[in-house]
């Protein structure tokens, strides 16, 4: 598994939701989202954008870090 696959997973579990409610967050298909996770696709740029502002997550840190060595503070997108 890939380190985004990995990361996928482990945040939708912690925000205790299915692949489905976030596939309609992020505006397509189940199917293509559990692709995602099983390391059997890599989303698109737009995707991935979208997918880490739903997180709240950077792309840099959902690409190359393992989420869950890191805290919540740690992983937060910092807003302006």
């Amino acid at each position: 598994m890939s380190i985004l696959s990995e990361n996928l997973r482990y945040l939708r579990a912690q925000e205790k939701c299915s692949q489905l409610h976030i596939a309609n967050e992020l505006n397509i298909a189940r199917g293509r989202y559990a692709k995602y996770e099983e390391d059997k696709s890599e989303p698109p740029l737009i995707i991935l954008q979208l997918i880490s502002k739903y997180f709240m997550v950077s792309i840099d840190l959902l690409i190359s870090k393992d989420l869950r060595d890191l805290s919540a503070e740690e992983r937060a997108v910092k807003t302006a």
